[in-house]
């Protein structure tokens, strides 16, 4: 077969479905194509996103299990699903964090895996940490591109159960997806931490408990959560930035 080995869409969503036509799909030999290479930008303790490095006090919050992040768009199936502006669920109390970049000054084209690496701590022996990756227009939405989760007993690669001591600081690594996307000069990018996103996620009780759905009332904690910035304690997001050729 002569056929290349990769077709994917330059775009992350498609608003209009009825007129969509898709004649503007790529190929390549391979995914990610030629010429990505991966690109760091720091979650500071300013709530800036920057790439010149970590640095900044840690940042904290509350997440209650009884009054959980409601899902605002994203790759859902059987709720309401797509790029939807962010800003109501970020006012909501105790949402998370935002880290927001400058604007862009030219084209920034991703295409590949975006993950995200946090330095945490919590009080509690389980939690959720949610990621998300937005794009900040001009007018101020705040459009959803992509998330993700990772239950922070199961941090291990291995798999195996390992309760979070509320005295250490634990790496969390949460993978986002894949995604091509160009991100135009004057938009922002921005990375919120919560620790929600419900009903496409599970809302996780805090327990510890194995299995959550066991859980009652009385198994429920509040979770104080930290993200650390420091140097040896670092906090970023790893994009695939795809160089023109």
């Amino acid at each position: 077969m002569n056929e290349p080995a990769v077709y994917y869409s330059p775009r992350v969503w498609i608003n209009d479905r009825v007129a969509y036509a898709p004649n503007d799909w790529r190929h390549a030999e391979r995914w990610p194509p030629p010429g990505t290479s991966p690109h760091r930008l720091y979650l500071r303790g300013d709530g800036s996103l920057a790439t010149d490095g970590p640095g900044g006090a840690p940042r904290g919050y509350h997440y209650d299990p009884r009054r959980p992040i409601p899902t605002l768009g994203g790759r859902n199936m059987l709720i309401d699903a797509g790029p939807r502006d962010q800003r109501p669920v970020q006012s909501l109390p105790d949402y998370g964090l935002i880290y927001c970049s400058d604007g862009l000054r030219e084209d920034l084209t991703i295409a590949g895996a975006v993950r995200v690496t946090l330095h945490v701590q919590s009080n509690c022996p389980d939690t959720d940490f949610v990621v998300k990756l937005i794009e900040v227009e001009p007018d101020g939405r705040a459009m959803l591109l992509m998330d993700g989760v990772t239950r922070a007993m199961y941090r291990d690669p291995s798999g195996d159960p390992r309760p979070l001591d509320p005295e250490c600081i634990e790496k969390v690594t949460v993978d986002l997806g894949h995604i091509h996307h160009t991100f135009r000069p004057g938009h922002r990018l921005e990375v919120d931490v919560t620790s929600s996103n419900f009903p496409r996620r599970a809302r996780n009780t805090n327990s510890g408990h194995p299995v959550l759905a066991n859980d009652d009332e009385a198994d429920i904690r509040v979770a104080n959560n930290t993200i650390h910035h420091a140097a040896a304690t670092p906090s970023f997001i790893e994009l695939p930035v795809l160089t023109p050729r």
